[in-house]
């Protein structure tokens, strides 16, 4: 007899190819009106179906067009498992990421000049 093991999803990693975004544990910093792609990816047993929440297509990337304002997003991570009386059970597990909107100070270097813009309302002041 063979036995299967199974894991629930643990949401491993958010990486991003784009030199305009750095990212820290759960946080994001991007430039204001630069587009943005940020992959999640997770572990499970059998593997997970990966997910941003509230976006148009499910998919484990994030595709984000000239972003404007600060902003959270949710990705999600969710695999099902059948034990061994046959009831299926699915996992389900999110992590928030916030992305803060900065502005370029003037510098040609990404890591060199930043500054938070400061919202008031929908208008994001530099």
């Amino acid at each position: 007899m063979q036995f299967a093991i199974t894991d629930p999803p643990v949401i491993t990693t958010l990486t991003s190819n784009d030199n305009n975004i750095d990212i820290i544990d759960s946080a994001i910093r991007v430039l204001r009106g630069d587009d943005i792609n940020v992959v999640c990816t997770s572990d499970a047993n059998p593997p997970a179906m990966v997910l941003w929440r509230d976006q148009r297509i499910q998919s484990p990337t994030l595709h984000v067009k000239s972003e404007q304002h600060d902003a959270v997003w949710t990705c999600q991570a969710s695999n099902s498992m059948t034990d061994f009386d046959g009831v299926t059970s699915t996992s389900t597990v999110t992590k928030n990421v916030s992305a803060s909107v900065l502005c370029k100070n003037g510098s040609s270097s990404y890591s060199d000049y930043f500054v938070y813009c400061l919202s008031f309302v929908d208008v994001n002041v530099c």
